[in-house]
């Protein structure tokens, strides 16, 4: 009969608890605290057991991760029973393993024993998945423009909306959208358009002029071929590039794929999900998250960004996810804010 045993994933600040083993078989394996289930005693009494003698820290549950039970992973051969937990303190390694805080970007390229490479990726999925109901609440609540702004009830609506989104604002987009729409429904009108015509309707937009005569091309190409469906097929239009298609993938036709724009990389990067210098290496760096978050970040980071998690001066006092973020805890403001 197989035992039982619990493994905790334990974040403070955008870091998280591994431990390198110090006894043998197991010595140099990079693991996460955790241990065997006593008899007569319950799962969570057994985690935070073990957490304590491990780490010297006093967790709390956030929630379950799962359960694992993979010989071909473990050779420990045991059931295991994972959570997601928070800590914050000093950290006293015992002499089962060495125990140190590390950010989760860097563990995410860290090879693991056990499962425990399987049990990090579900982990931060698990994080993320919080994150993305947190943000997607304050953004609706905060009235965040990506929420509030209009995009049109038609595909052909929502995909214009994107293309003329880049280094505009969302309520300027949407204003200048339902003048565009009202005049020009449908593609085939837009196609017989003139760019004098859809200049003057968008403007205020960012690079008005060269938008006008993309999206009269785009229009074009609708009429005659019908909507696009694909990467392949959106990123052929003009003016549309990766980050328009991936968008409009996720949010319009239900794809799992990641439209990364300014306020993704801010907010990932500040998560220490990513550690990255350009919105394209966000996107290939948080190609590991699962279908679901996928299709939910954009929006959900997109209007964090444009209302909590702002370029400049973001309002971390008013974070309920502070306790989790390295920019919050490095800064010291939030959760973390002295006093």
């Amino acid at each position: 009969m197989r035992r039982t045993a619990v493994d905790g994933v334990i974040i403070r600040g955008g870091n998280l608890v591994v431990a390198k083993r110090l006894i043998p078989p197991y010595k140099g394996t990079l693991t996460f605290p955790g241990g065997h289930i006593e008899e007569q005693e319950s799962a969570e009494d057994a985690l935070y057991r073990e957490i304590k003698e491990e780490t010297g820290l006093d967790a709390k549950i956030i929630r379950g991760i799962g359960v694992y039970s993979q010989p071909s992973r473990d050779p420990r051969h045991i059931i295991s029973y994972a959570f997601l937990c928070f800590a914050d303190g000093e950290l006293e390694s015992s002499n089962e393993g060495a125990v140190r805080w590390e950010e989760i970007h860097s563990l995410l390229k860290r090879k693991f024993g056990f499962d425990h490479g399987q049990l990090l990726i579900d982990a931060v999925n698990a994080l993320v998945h919080l994150y993305i109901d947190e943000m997607l609440y304050r953004a609706i609540t905060e009235r965040a423009p990506v929420i509030t702004t209009s995009k049109g009830e038609e595909p052909f609506h929502k995909l214009l909306f994107i293309a003329l989104s880049a280094r505009t604002k969302d309520n300027k987009t949407g204003e200048a959208l339902e003048k565009l729409i009202a005049k020009f429904p449908t593609p085939s009108k837009l196609a017989r358009a003139s760019p004098k015509e859809v200049e003057s309707l968008l403007y205020g937009v960012g690079f008005h002029r060269q938008k006008a005569r993309n999206i009269i091309e785009l229009a074009k190409i609708i009429a005659k071929e019908g909507m696009p469906t694909t990467y392949d097929e959106l990123v052929e239009l003009p003016g549309v590039g990766p980050k328009t298609a991936k968008v409009f993938l996720a949010e319009v036709i239900g794809e799992p794929t990641i439209g990364v724009d300014t306020h993704v990389h801010r907010v990932s990067n500040r998560l220490s999900l990513v550690s990255t210098k350009t919105p394209a290496e966000t996107a290939k760096a948080l190609s590991f998250l699962d279908d679901s978050n996928k299709r939910r970040l954009n929006l959900a980071f997109v209007g964090y960004g444009q209302t909590i998690c702002k370029p400049r001066n973001p309002l971390c006092s008013s974070c309920k996810l502070s306790r989790y973020c390295h920019y919050s805890y490095k800064n010291k403001t939030g959760y973390w804010k002295s006093g």
